[in-house]
């Protein structure tokens, strides 16, 4: 017994198959230019894959140099850090996440360098050698990582690599002109505008000799 199909219903099911696939594969519809927030987001969906990628491939070169560093003393490392790239002890600290009396005892020899340390010491080695060679080269490294990303927020490139390995490759992004300073602190946080805006009655001062910071009235 032969099997009768039914066409209609076939070219019925090719049609939805065929408009299926157009909704998928239709582009986004950017928003108005009266918009901009929704525009730099929209901006940022069709930049990230790339983005991303290009940061995978920084960051394994990064792992791969600081893990042949991390063959090298610790302590005399982070001395490099210190006089190489003019970075205060207490950046360094937060930089790595560590406590300023940890960065004491290190300094002294009475504390002992975790191997969990040694490789946030080499790895932190490693980016200021990524930063250093930038096309249009950053005098005085250690105090450009302490500076504000811009003059109206809080944050600086020492707090946004100290927030993980996303953190790193925005300051490299930062650091080499590939990422505007607005651009950096959007991908950093979206809410950064209010979440870490600039209180003009305050500022920062460093008030110890390992250059601990406090927030002062102005």
């Amino acid at each position: 017994m032969s099997t009768q199909v039914n066409s209609t219903s076939v070219v019925a099911k090719q049609t939805e198959s065929s408009v299926g696939e157009s909704q998928v594969n239709q582009p986004a519809t950017a928003p108005s230019l009266s918009d901009p927030a929704a525009m730099r987001r929209h901006l940022r969906d069709l930049q990230r894959p790339l983005q991303e990628l290009d940061h995978r491939q920084r960051e394994e070169y990064l792992r791969e140099t600081a893990s042949l560093l991390g063959r090298r003393d610790a302590l005399e490392l982070l001395e490099e850090i210190a006089a190489q790239w003019g970075l205060s002890w207490s950046t360094i600290g937060r930089m790595l996440g560590v406590s300023a009396s940890a960065m004491r005892k290190w300094r002294s020899g009475r504390g002992a360098i975790s191997s969990e340390s040694r490789e946030q010491i080499a790895l932190l080695r490693a980016f200021l050698d990524m930063v250093g060679l930038c096309k249009e080269p950053i005098a005085d490294i250690g105090s450009w990582v302490e500076m504000r990303v811009r003059e109206d927020t809080t944050l600086t490139p020492a707090d946004i690599y100290a927030s993980g390995v996303r953190g790193r490759m925005l300051v490299i992004d930062l650091a080499g002109e590939i990422m505007s300073p607005a651009q950096t602190l959007d991908a950093f946080d979206e809410d950064w505008r209010t979440r870490y805006a600039r209180d003009s009655a305050f500022h920062v001062v460093e008030t110890g000799p390992g250059g601990e910071r406090a927030i002062v009235p102005r």
